[in-house]
Parts: C-alpha cells; structure tokens; sequence
C-alpha cells in the first residue's frame, strides 16, 4: 500500500500545521498536568517540569530499591550470623563429645555419640557453606539497572517530540515544509502522552489541565492536518499492513512447535514447559497483534441484515458512528483497566510460574496495550475514508466494508 509523497501537501496544510506546531510549542511552557508534590500540596507541572520530575522519579525510585535491597541484605547477614552460631555450637559439642570418647577408650556408646555428634557438625557445616553460597549479601535492586535505565526514556521522548517541533516549525518558516514530519511530530506528542500515562499511572487523566487536554488533542489533530484524512488513513492502512503480514509468520511458528511437542511427546518420550508456553505466546500475539490487520481486510465476523446490501453512502454512515460511538469507547475501557493490570506485570518483571517457563509475561501482557492502540487506530483509518465517501472525496471506505461474514 503505497503513501503520497511529501512533495504534494494538500491546500492549506502549510499553514494548519505551522500554526498547530507553534501552538504545540507554547502549551509545552503552559501547566499541563497537576500533581501532589512532596509536601501533599498539587503542584502545575509544564512540559520541562515533567521531563526534570520523570527523570527525579527515576532517581527516586532507584534509591528506594537500593534501601529495600539494604535491608533484605542486613536480614539475610542476620540470618547467616545465627546459622553459623548454630553451626559452631555442634562443632563444639562434637569436639567435647571426642575428648570423652578418647578418654574412655572402652566405652563404645561414647565413641558412638561423639561419631553421630561430628556427622551432625559436618552437615551444619556443609548446609552453612551451601546457604553462603546461594546467598547474595550485595545491596543492589532486585530489578536489573537497566530496567530502571529504561525509564529515562520517556523524559528523553518529551525532549526528542519538541526538538522535533521546533525544527518542522523552523523549515515551514524557511519555506520547506514537511507533511511527514509534521505528522511524526503530533504522533510523537501523543506517544508522549501516552508514555506519561502508563509512567505516572491510570490517576494521570483526572490531573491533566485544560491545557495538557489540549496538547493532546493537538497532537492527535497534527497528522491529519498535516498530511490529511485520506493520507493519514493510507499511512495506518500501511502500518497495520506491515504488522500484519510480519506477525502471519507466527501461524508457521506455532504450526511447527506443535509438531515438535507430538514428537517429542510421543516418539522420544520428552516434554519441554519452554516449548509448549512458546504456543501460548505465539497464539497471544497472533491474535492481539494482527487483529487490526484483520480488520483492515475485512476478516472480522460481522452478523447484519441491512449493512452488507446497503449503499455505500449508508456504510460510510454506519461506519463513522460505529467507530466513534462504539469502537473507540470499548477500547478506551479496555485500555483503562488493562492498564494496571500490565504495570504491574512490568513492575516485577513478571515470568512464568513454571521454573522452566518463558520468563516474559509482562512481555505478553503488553499485547492488550498494543491491541488497544493498533484498532483504535484501523478505526480511525475506516472512520477517515468514510468521511471521505460522505464528502465525495473517495468513491469506496476500503476493504474493511466489505466482510459480511
């Protein structure tokens, strides 16, 4: 599916866009959210506030996992101490227990007591010596540095979105104006927010200011002025493509994992937890991944009665008001109660409750996010070409009109 080319904005796109781009860039020194600071009190954060708070967060964060790791250390040293109390105790007793037996050579329960007295020390001692082993007495986090090191990178997208405005803003002015990157940036500002929504957490919403609405809303109106409806749908239409036909190799995938898991099971006797979750996560990810893609093409069941002999005006009606009115909204909720439930799986670095199991599922959790945002977008896409149709623009809504399964 091809995109036009920037060469050919559409009349007025110059001027939107520098005007949106400008607007961008002045709601990033407005208060854009509003949050408790450390006294309790709310506090109006504007764009640089949120960069230099996240990267604090961070910091912040750090510093509470490596006093939690302090702590878990003072304990496990502890616990070591008092083992090995116990341990020098048997050593001691099995050493008087020896002196006895020496010294009354012809008593054999005295020999017999001080061999059961040094079997039990030698135990204590090799269960100390193993527990040492197993035991890490080092005070660092029990997430990984770069786990943490992963959070830094939604300060440095806030900083990259604007870099990028003001740059797109500058070559407008100079007479070089870019559709394409003017709709990279208005994605760019919306990721931003969306990267803020999953770091700060679901009560994010319910602090955004006027302003920090409106820079969302700009963000999102940025690609379609830029570039307008018809090409901002080619370029969804485009995106979910390239996903879509990349993820259909995991059909394959599971296909020959499942082969494998009947020979190994019934052939050579042998069976692999590993193997057999690697189904799961390739069927998770087959579904949630390309369902936009399937929507794309129409491959969605669809019961109706009137909606598959209607005229095409009738569609493009249907289909604006069911993405709007329907769609989108179930998404949101979707995404709303999704959204803890996959922060939390991120936050432990959730992995299998097998030993031998895949040791990522807050990656596959992380598909229903991905979901979420890839239909809204095909939804967006269909609600655009229907408009379209509606105003004459374009003579048919796509393939997705035409499932009527």
């Amino acid at each position: 599916m091809s995109i036009q080319s920037d060469s050919e904005p559409i009349e007025g796109s110059w001027l939107r866009s520098v005007i949106t781009a400008a607007l961008l860039l002045l709601i990033f020194f407005l208060p854009l959210i509003s949050w408790p600071g450390n006294g309790g009190e709310k506090e109006s954060w504007n764009g640089y506030d949120v960069v230099l708070g996240s990267i604090a967060g961070v910091g912040a964060r750090y510093s509470a996992e490596l006093s939690l790791a302090k702590d878990l250390a003072i304990r496990e040293q502890a616990t070591l101490d008092r083992f090995l109390t116990r341990v020098e105790k048997d050593e001691a007793t099995a050493r008087q227990a020896r002196q006895k037996a020496d010294a009354d050579v012809g008593n054999s329960n005295a020999v017999k007591n001080a061999e059961r007295r040094e079997r039990r020390a030698e135990k204590s001692r090799s269960q100390y010596e193993q527990k040492l082993a197993q035991t890490d007495l080092t005070a660092s986090p029990k997430e990984g540095l770069w786990s943490f090191y992963l959070y830094y990178l939604f300060p440095l997208m806030v900083v990259a979105t604007y870099l990028l405005l003001a740059v797109n803003l500058a070559r407008s002015l100079l007479g070089k104006f870019s559709s394409t990157g003017m709709a990279i940036s208005g994605l760019m500002v919306f990721s931003s927010f969306l990267a803020a929504h999953a770091w700060l957490g679901i009560e994010m919403l319910s602090n955004l200011t006027p302003t920090g609405w409106l820079l969302v809303v700009l963000g999102l109106l940025l690609p379609i002025f830029a570039l307008g409806m018809q090409r901002t749908a080619d370029w969804i239409d485009a995106l979910n493509m390239k996903i879509g036909t990349s993820v259909a190799w995991v059909s394959l995938f599971m296909v020959v994992v499942q082969f494998t898991l009947v020979l190994m099971r019934y052939i050579f006797g042998l069976g692999s937890i590993f193997v057999q979750e690697s189904l799961v996560y390739g069927h998770g990810i087959l579904f949630m991944v390309a369902a936009a893609y399937t929507m794309l093409l129409g491959g969605h069941v669809r019961v109706d009665i009137f909606y598959r002999d209607a005229s095409t005006r009738t569609k493009a009606l249907v289909d604006t008001f069911g993405v709007f009115g329907l769609l989108i909204p179930f998404m949101l909720l979707i995404w709303y109660y999704s959204l803890p439930y996959v922060a939390n799986s991120w936050m432990v670095l959730e992995g299998s409750r097998e030993t031998s199991g895949i040791p990522g599922v807050f990656l596959l959790k992380t598909a229903i996010l991905v979901f979420v945002v890839l239909i809204i977008l095909q939804g967006l896409s269909l609600a655009f070409r229907s408009i379209g149709v509606l105003l004459g623009q374009v003579e048919s809504a796509g393939s997705a009109t035409e499932g009527g399964h």
